[in-house]
């Protein structure tokens, strides 16, 4: 049965990939917010969370094909493995890979989180500074 926290590819999370999914969706967040500059209405935060998650999930779905890869095609993947991270064809736990989203999700909104802070910070010191 799986853990919450174990090893590699077998709990829902593991060190350091859960810490990897959670920078990697915070900064693919922030890269997508930093194109909606001024005020973020809901229409262009739910662009950047779709988004945002879809490159997550198609992460996922990459892996999912280096270790199909693994399985039906040993060579093609013996080749590969030379100019990509052979951690990336290991079999991973189905918990595991939610737990990778779960966490990616989670910076995507801290990104938003801290995006949001600062709108709102300079929209007031405007707003302070001119208050006509």
């Amino acid at each position: 049965m799986p853990m919450l926290f174990s090893q590699i590819n077998e709990g829902m999370f593991d060190f350091p990939w859960s810490v990897i999914h959670f920078v990697s969706g915070f900064l693919i967040a922030l890269v997508f917010f930093s194109l909606h500059r001024g005020r973020l209405n809901l229409s262009q935060a739910r662009w950047v969370y779709t988004y945002s998650f879809a490159l997550l999930i198609g992460w996922e779905l990459i892996e999912l094909n280096l270790r199909i890869a693994e399985m039906f095609h040993p060579e093609l993947s013996t080749q590969m493995k030379e100019w990509i991270y052979a951690g990336f064809f290991e079999t991973e736990h189905w918990i595991n890979i939610l737990g990778d989203l779960l966490i990616g999700l989670a910076g995507i909104v801290s990104a938003h989180w801290l995006v949001d802070k600062n709108i709102h910070r300079k929209v007031k010191q405007n707003y302070e500074s001119n208050p006509n």
